[in-house]
């Protein structure tokens, strides 16, 4: 059973992961069209960034 848990752990740090690189990959992008750092979408964006860091923080911390 623990072994389970183990597995699915670090299958959702995978996820994270993919999901924060893409996010993240996004932002650069939408920069890169626009050349503003701060616009409606990219707050919203970084905000959802910063939260599945977190996210991603805590499930790295737990034991």
């Amino acid at each position: 059973m623990i072994s389970a848990d183990f597995a699915v752990q670090i299958k959702l740090i995978i996820m994270y992961t993919i999901g924060l690189l893409a996010l993240i990959a996004t932002f650069i992008y939408l920069h890169h069209i626009t050349r503003q750092w701060i616009t409606k979408f990219s707050l919203s964006l970084l905000a959802v960034i910063i939260i599945m860091a977190i996210i991603l923080f805590i499930t790295v911390k737990l034991p």
